[in-house]
């Protein structure tokens, strides 16, 4: 997750970015799907994890610690949004 992170505060810097050459434009479009398949993968991991928990008759907890939602906002979500509605008193990066 740390690595999808990564890449989704890669994609935040368009931002300030009025035009991209093409070699920018592919960055971002790599970094993009990066983060995409970074997240199927962790869904994958996630539901297969949660199959076998429920083979093994194993039930769910709750998470004491606060879900960091940096990776859920849209791209299309402002700074000042996102640091809104983040669950972090430093913001979201």
């Amino acid at each position: 997750m740390g690595l999808e992170q990564t890449d989704w505060a890669k994609l935040r810097t368009l931002e300030h970015i009025r035009r991209l050459d093409p070699a920018a434009a592919l960055e971002f479009n790599v970094t993009l799907q990066d983060a995409r398949y970074r997240n199927w993968r962790i869904a994958l991991v996630t539901n297969q994890l949660f199959d076998m928990a429920r083979a093994l008759r194993l039930s769910a907890t709750a998470n004491a610690t606060s879900a960091d939602r940096s990776v859920c906002l849209p791209i299309t979500m402002s700074r000042a949004e996102a640091d809104r509605q983040s669950v972090w008193p430093i913001g979201e990066p």
